[in-house]
C-alpha cells in the first residue's frame, strides 16, 4: 500500500511518511482476487474511514487493521459505494471490530441478496451480513475535521455512490470510472443507459482538476477521464452527431 497526502490547495504528493497540517491522508489496499481497491482515509484528528473493504481473507483483514493500529486511528464509518462482494467482504469483521456504521444506498439490499444467492449455489464463499445505514443522494458525512457527501451514480449497480470530497478534491468513483474505462452493465441489477447518465450528466460536470481513486486499477482524474476515455469520449461524439 502506499499513502497519499491532499491538501486543501493543489498540492499532490506522494510520502512514506507524512506530518502536515490541514491534510487528509489516503491509504490504498489491493484484496481479493478482484484486485479491488480498498482506502482508508484519515485527516490531523487521526479519526479514519474505510472505503469499500474488499478484504476476503484472514491476513488481508488482519493487515488493514494493523495498519489502523500502528497509525493510531480511530476507525468511525465503513462507507460503501456498491455492494458486489468484490468491495464487502471485509465489511462484517470490521464493523464487529470497531462498532461503526456502515453507509450504503438501499437499493444495494436487492443486489446482495440476488448475488448471495447464486454464489451460493455455485459454493462460492459469500460475505457475511452486515448491518447498514441508508445513505441518500447528496447527503453530507463527517469524520474529524473532514466533510464529504455521497453522489448517486446507478449504471454499474443499482445503487451505485461515488464519495466525494469536495474540499480535497478527490473522489472515489467505486467501479462507475475506471482510469480508461468504465463499469460493467452486464447483468440485471445493472444498466449501461444508467451508467452513461451517471458518467455524462453527473462525474464529468465536475472540475477537471478533481482526482479519481477507483475500485480497481490506478488512479486517474475527471479532467484525463473526459478527454481520453473512450467508453466517455466516443458516446459524446456520438451524442453530438
Amino acid at each position: 500500500p502506499y499513502i497519499l497526502s491532499r491538501k486543501n490547495s493543489n498540492f499532490f504528493c506522494i510520502f512514506a511518511i507524512i506530518k502536515t497540517i490541514d491534510t487528509m491522508y489516503i491509504e490504498k489496499f489491493v484484496f481479493n482476487l478482484f484486485q479491488e481497491n480498498t482506502y482508508l482515509v484519515w485527516d490531523d484528528s487521526r479519526e479514519c474511514i474505510i472505503i469499500d473493504p474488499g478484504c476476503d481473507r484472514t491476513e488481508d483483514r488482519q493487515k488493514l487493521k494493523d495498519a489502523i493500529q500502528a497509525k493510531g486511528l480511530k476507525p468511525v464509518m465503513v462507507v460503501l459505494t456498491h455492494s458486489h462482494l468484490d468491495h464487502i467482504y471485509g465489511v462484517h469483521e470490521l464493523q464487529q471490530t470497531y462498532g461503526i456504521p456502515v453507509y450504503m444506498d438501499p437499493r444495494e439490499e436487492g443486489s446482495i441478496r440476488f448475488f448471495n444467492a447464486g454464489l451460493t449455489r455455485m459454493g462460492i464463499h459469500t460475505p457475511e451480513e452486515f448491518d447498514w445505514t441508508p445513505v441518500e443522494d447528496g447527503q453530507q458525512l463527517h469524520f474529524g475535521n473532514t466533510a464529504f457527501r455521497a453522489i448517486s451514480t446507478p449504471g454499474h449497480s443499482m445503487g451505485g455512490l461515488c464519495w466525494w470530497f469536495e474540499d480535497d478534491n478527490v473522489i472515489f468513483t467505486g467501479d462507475t470510472l475506471f482510469a480508461g474505462s468504465i463499469g460493467r452493465t452486464d447483468n440485471e441489477w445493472a444498466s449501461l443507459d444508467d451508467l452513461m447518465h451517471s458518467l455524462r450528466d453527473t462525474l464529468m460536470q465536475l472540475d477537471g482538476g478533481i482526482d479519481v481513486f477507483p475500485g480497481h486499477g490506478p488512479a486517474t482524474s475527471i479532467a484525463r477521464e473526459r478527454t481520453t476515455n473512450p467508453f466517455i469520449y466516443e458516446q459524446e461524439e456520438y451524442t453530438l452527431s
